[in-house]
């Protein structure tokens, strides 16, 4: 049986801005969100995972927590805010936040590594322009929150990274048995089994 990982989505403001100019509607962003979750889940399929879409939200009038250039605080003002305020009100495994806010330098998301399931750290920030890209980092930072790190050859790797952020999170996800980092129903497994314990029916 698959293992199933409860996802909840979050729009930032930023994203809803760029969303008004095209002249799209609230209804055709909550689709783009289902979107990306879809995408995830056929990622993690191949790791015997099933990530299911508990809750979207879309931050229309103004941002609830302080979303800037800096990944770093904005990760943890939005790990703060989804602590404090929004898992008491609506329990799941782990969030992310999509925000139209360029980060500074090449970053493209962020999330703490092995913090999947916990209350302070159970998610991260991404930023793509269309669905795929952000399926592609959204997928990428939830194997950072599994505890995957990434595979080069420094740690004994043999899996080819290249340039493409779309083939490296792919690669990233499927780990031959040749790559040092783990599999994340193996080792989440033992750290923080109880929101990953829940076979699907």
């Amino acid at each position: 049986a698959s293992l199933s990982l409860s996802l909840y989505l979050l729009y930032s403001r930023s994203c809803i801005v760029q969303f008004q100019k095209q002249g799209k509607d609230m209804e055709k962003v909550k689709q783009r969100l289902a979107e990306i979750a879809n995408y995830v889940d056929k990622f993690y399929r191949a790791l015997n995972i099933r990530v299911a879409l508990v809750g979207l939200e879309v931050w229309s009038d103004v941002d609830k927590c302080p979303i800037t250039q800096d990944p770093f605080t904005t990760l943890h003002e939005f790990l703060d805010w989804r602590k404090v305020k929004l898992l008491p009100q609506k329990p799941h495994d782990n969030a992310q936040l999509i925000s139209g806010v360029y980060f500074q330098g090449t970053t493209i998301g962020m999330a703490p590594i092995m913090s999947m399931c916990t209350a302070e750290q159970s998610g991260g920030i991404d930023h793509s322009d269309n669905p795929l890209g952000a399926a592609v980092t959204l997928a990428h930072e939830l194997g950072h929150n599994f505890g995957m790190n990434h595979d080069t050859p420094e740690r004994g790797c043999g899996c080819r990274v290249t340039g493409n952020q779309c083939e490296n999170t792919l690669q990233y996800l499927q780990h031959r048995p040749d790559c040092s980092a783990p599999r994340p129903s193996n080792r989440s497994y033992h750290l923080m089994p109880s929101p990953l314990a829940r076979p699907l029916q």
